[in-house]
């Protein structure tokens, strides 16, 4: 089987999809969510059950 090495997801609600990846979806947490690089930016990366890595970001409405 191939996987995805990254794979990035804008989401709304960054904190409470990081907790359900991590808790019921048995992700792996692999960094926290987090401010990100640019204003109003925040990320947080999990490992799916087959070892991708998730890229979550959440932006803030201009």
């Amino acid at each position: 089987m191939q996987t995805f090495t990254h794979l990035a997801l804008q989401i709304p609600g960054l904190d409470g999809t990081f907790a359900r990846l991590t808790g019921e979806c048995a992700a792996a947490p692999v960094s926290a969510p987090a401010p990100g690089g640019s204003a109003g930016m925040r990320y947080a990366y999990a490992a799916d059950p087959e070892g991708n890595l998730l890229e979550l970001i959440e932006t803030s409405p201009a």
